[in-house]
């Protein structure tokens, strides 16, 4: 783990005033739902905040120690997360412009792809689309369209990615807030069984992908290293998982 990312003034995307703040919005509908490896990718792209629908105590399993790292506020409801995230700054809010849904890994989707909402299942995903003109349109993440650098209200810089444990995508109920969204396009894998979908990447995986361009393209500094190892700053946040 590392010490918190400092962001340089020259980033290509917002001109020269700092650049805004990522936070995380996921469900946590359970006590021992393992958000371990999701808080180890926050930590390492220093993203300000994890907003969790449901608890703020959670399993940790996989964090290596980098829950402690990493800020989770939990609200019982979508709708109160949502406006905490919207609600500006100088109110107490997170301050974010912009709702980016990820919608996971998408076999060779390496363009603009469809967004669908499937009701049977409840969620909505991204599928490779040849059509142009399309009403509800995921990037790809190394395309680097985030949405929010056009947002220029003040105390309203911010950006939240919203995200699912769900490989498949994001549940409907979260894909509705989103203001846009993004995905990750790989290589088709078939299945060792000849079905006809693809080995999708999981969420800690195309988190880290989606965060990885989303900072670089914000213009945040690289972590310092100490030896092979991310120099770390000391805290006293304690592991949510031990949390009364």
């Amino acid at each position: 783990m590392g010490t918190a990312v400092e962001a340089k003034s020259d980033n290509a995307g917002l001109g020269s005033r700092q650049p805004p703040q990522i936070f995380i919005l996921v469900e946590n509908p359970r006590k021992n739902n393992n958000l371990g490896p999701i808080l180890r990718c926050c930590a390492a792209f220093a993203v300000a905040q994890v907003v969790a629908i449901g608890y703020d105590k959670c399993a940790t399993q996989g964090s290596q120690g980098s829950a402690k790292h990493v800020s989770i506020v939990a609200f019982p409801t979508l709708l109160q997360a949502v406006e905490h995230l919207r609600q500006p700054v100088g109110e107490g809010g997170c301050g974010c412009s912009f709702l980016v849904g990820l919608l996971g890994g998408v076999a060779k989707a390496y363009g603009p792809a469809k967004v669908i909402h499937n009701d049977g299942n409840g969620i909505a995903y991204a599928q490779e689309s040849d059509t142009k003109r399309l009403c509800r349109v995921s990037y790809p993440a190394q395309d680097r369209r985030f949405g929010f650098e056009n947002k220029n209200a003040v105390g309203c810089e911010n950006a939240c990615l919203v995200i699912s444990k769900r490989p498949q995508g994001l549940p409907i109920s979260l894909a509705r807030v989103c203001d846009q969204f993004v995905h990750i396009p790989h290589v088709a894998i078939p299945f060792k069984d000849n079905h006809n979908g693809a080995a999708l990447l999981d969420i800690q995986s195309s988190l880290s992908i989606t965060l990885h361009h989303l900072t670089g393209w914000l213009g945040y500094d690289q972590r310092k290293f100490e030896g092979h190892k991310f120099d770390v700053i000391r805290t006293t946040t304690m592991d949510p998982s031990r949390q009364a």
